[in-house]
């Protein structure tokens, strides 16, 4: 993540929340962070576009959960 912050321009914490899933990204943040992980936009569209409605529900349902785990360790 560090590399990525350097060669992208975008902040070491923006980069960690959008990978956790606590900030949504610009489009042009994305862009430029597509950019520098060395492939094109249309390479990254093939790749989302073969992932399915059920691994985004996964993947969503466990940022949730760290969430939510994450708020009750702050209560505690």
């Amino acid at each position: 993540m560090r590399q990525l912050e350097a060669e992208s321009g975008l902040s070491y914490t923006i980069i960690q929340n959008v990978s956790a899933g606590k900030r949504d990204i610009r489009f042009t943040s994305l862009i430029t962070l597509i950019e520098n992980l060395g492939i094109s936009f249309s390479e990254f569209a093939e790749i989302y576009d073969a992932v399915t409605e059920k691994q985004m529900s996964e993947v969503k349902e466990e940022i949730e959960k760290s969430k939510t785990k994450k708020k009750l360790k702050t209560r505690n």
